[in-house]
């Protein structure tokens, strides 16, 4: 997996391509821990994701129910990560106001958050 962090004003976009799955997800850990270091806001960009795996989507639920206090959006899920996390009930687990269709609709939602 490739992990691109790209920076808008006070908010980090997390850029995903590749497959999150068992042998990728230490790094998007590690990248978020760091990334969290010095922003609040971050979005995680699934729009070149193509297939997570349960030990990907067991480390995002971590990542999110340790750092309450970060605005974390996901945005841009193709169909089929959609499906998995929708099988899994992710949106109740996390909260259905963190999925965001468009990364421009993210952007623009967390700017509006203090």
């Amino acid at each position: 997996m490739k992990i691109n962090v790209e920076q808008r004003k006070d908010i980090a976009i997390i850029d995903m391509q590749g497959e999150l799955d068992m042998s990728t997800v230490d790094t998007l850990v590690a990248k978020t821990k760091e990334t969290n270091k010095n922003y609040d806001k971050i979005i995680f960009n699934f729009a070149g994701v193509e297939f997570v795996d349960s030990t990907g989507i067991g480390n995002l639920i971590k990542l999110f129910q340790d750092n309450k206090n970060a605005n974390y959006l996901i945005s841009n899920l193709n169909s089929d990560v959609e499906e998995i996390f929708y099988i899994l009930n992710l949106k109740e687990l996390l909260g259905d106001d963190v999925f965001v269709k468009t990364l421009e609709e993210a952007i623009n939602l967390l700017e509006e958050r203090i």
